[in-house]
């Protein structure tokens, strides 16, 4: 019984400190897709085709891209904090 309660606890603790980069892929690519739609909406309004989903689909990976490395790079601050503040 003693057993299974540890195994739980290693679990969850392991699901926690992965849940921050478990939605990272999903958010690039929903800004990349709606930067697109974007584009084609714009396309279709301008009639520029097919410029703007271009243009609009390259913003939307730099900006992704930058979300990406940005939320990452916090993460690592905030874990390294955490790490100095446990006893030894």
């Amino acid at each position: 019984m003693i057993d299974k309660r540890r195994n739980k606890g290693a679990g969850s603790k392991a699901m926690r400190e992965l849940a921050p980069y478990m939605n990272l892929g999903i958010n690039l690519a929903v800004t990349i897709g709606l930067f697109c739609l974007l584009g084609w909406w714009l396309d279709g309004k301008f009639g520029t085709k097919p410029l703007l989903i271009i243009i609009c689909a390259f913003a939307g990976i730099a900006f992704g891209m930058y979300n990406f490395f940005r939320t990452i790079s916090d993460l690592d601050k905030k874990k390294k904090r955490g790490a100095g503040n446990k006893p030894k």
